[in-house]
């Protein structure tokens, strides 16, 4: 197995074994994690079977007949990609696996299974993160309250960076007034101009990682508070841009924070929704059949609205990429991340 990580392919070998003195048929259904994309599915002669047509891709995997001996096995292995982006260290995915048998089954108790895998992610030093986490109830913030997010980088070159420059946009959602400093870990100079942020580390003589590890990491620490009026599935996204000397700037992943729900929740609320990712237009939801819905960019700019009608939403021309989905329904409402292939 091929453990799973941002931006390359892993790898998870499935096996039916046969333990009875006859032929045994039937269909094995294979779900992978929604974060996992299936690239292909190899059997014991390394044929891909779901490039020839033997397994069919289904809405949620890939379904595929087999036929083993009297105690003997069936062994495929099963690649699948991982994005590069909304997965991290340490994220579990789980994959499940089922089969049907086409005769009677002295012992169906075996015929499921899945497995947890971690992501291996390769660690990313530069990152923009908010103490509170990705999800914040909401009857634990109040207007009173900041957010307060951290910008790291850290020199990955060959040789010290003379200078370091930050660079990163104020939500809409943030009160830009209420905007503070906390702590860097370098002297700095830095420009506001409406919300956008400039922070620039003059002669900062960052060392290399390979050189002095510890002394190769920076960071900014600051706070602000949101405008007033937000409410449950309400979201605000950070990223910082990241330049070391003249080289081209590194992009943190984007972070997301969402305001959820108080831990007592309508049963809807519980909802999900497939196939996740989704490859055609129609995405269906458990447990809601009629609401509002929104769709933003990972950087918060609405792209789509529309209505959930007979617990699905139809979408015309979405191209792939992450997006999070709002939902409401009688004044009340959540968000959940959507993969679009």
């Amino acid at each position: 197995m091929i453990w799973p990580n941002p931006g390359f392919d892993s790898t998870l070998e499935a096996t039916i074994n046969n333990l009875h003195a006859g032929n045994s048929t039937g269909t094995l259904q294979f779900n992978p994690d929604p974060m996992a994309s299936i690239i292909a599915v190899y059997d014991r002669n390394g044929i891909d079977i779901l490039a020839n047509g033997t397994a069919t891709v289904t809405s949620s995997g890939f379904s595929t007949p087999y036929n083993i001996m009297a105690f003997g096995q069936y062994d495929l292995e099963v690649v699948m990609a991982t994005p590069v982006t909304g997965v991290q260290l340490g994220d579990i995915f789980t994959h499940n696996a089922s089969i049907n048998p086409n005769s009677t089954d002295s012992d169906a108790t075996n015929n499921n299974t899945s497995v947890d895998v971690t992501v291996v992610a390769s660690y990313d030093p530069n990152d923009v993160t908010e103490a509170r986490g990705p999800g914040i109830p909401i009857d634990t913030f109040s207007t009173n309250d900041f957010l307060e997010y951290t910008i790291r980088f850290q020199n990955l070159g060959t040789a010290s960076a003379q200078f370091v420059r930050v660079l990163s946009s104020l939500h809409p959602s943030l009160d830009e007034s209420t905007f503070e400093v906390i702590a860097t870990s370098h002297a700095y100079l830095y420009t506001k101009n409406g919300r956008q942020l400039d922070f620039f580390f003059d002669s900062i003589q960052l060392p290399p990682e390979v050189v002095d590890e510890p002394g190769s990491n920076g960071f900014i620490k600051y706070r602000i508070k949101p405008l007033s009026g937000f409410a449950v599935g309400d979201l605000i996204s950070a990223r910082a841009e990241i330049f070391f000397d003249y080289n081209s700037a590194v992009i943190t992943e984007t972070w997301i924070t969402t305001f959820d729900a108080p831990a007592s929740t309508s049963d809807w609320q519980q909802t999900s929704i497939y196939p996740n990712p989704l490859v055609g237009n129609t995405l269906f939801f458990e447990k809601l059949d009629s609401g509002q819905a929104q769709l933003f960019s990972l950087d918060g700019k609405e792209i789509w609205n529309g209505n959930v009608e007979n617990g699905r939403i139809e979408f015309n021309d979405l191209h792939a990429g992450f997006y999070i989905l709002k939902v409401n329904n009688n004044d009340q409402t959540i968000s959940m991340k959507l993969l679009k292939k």
